[in-house]
């Protein structure tokens, strides 16, 4: 079993998120690497060097790592009633994210 060099991990997930502009999902790296990879994975993370996001747009990334040109948040306008009494009804539209 080969040892798997960390910087060459590091490299790599820079690159990919130099061409993607999204976070390096795991599996990219186990293409890449094999699935002996994955202990570099859990060595960088302890160390503090990379760190995991989940959900949709989750995948690996460097804990100071921003994201260039992210697209615009859709938002839904909505009346929300400003006023507490129960006399008169004043109304604001706000935008919401969806």
């Amino acid at each position: 079993m080969p040892t798997i060099n960390n910087i060459d991990v590091l490299a790599a997930i820079q690159s990919y998120l130099d061409s993607n502009n999204r976070p390096c999902p795991a599996h990219f790296l186990t293409d890449k690497f094999g699935d002996d990879v994955a202990e570099a994975i859990t060595n960088l993370k302890k160390d503090g060097k990379i760190i995991g996001r989940r959900g949709r747009n989750g995948g690996i990334v460097f804990p100071d790592t921003v994201f260039k040109d992210k697209a615009p948040i859709a938002s839904k306008k909505v009346e929300v009633d400003t006023d507490t009494s129960d006399t008169d009804s004043d109304t604001e539209i706000v935008d919401l994210p969806i």
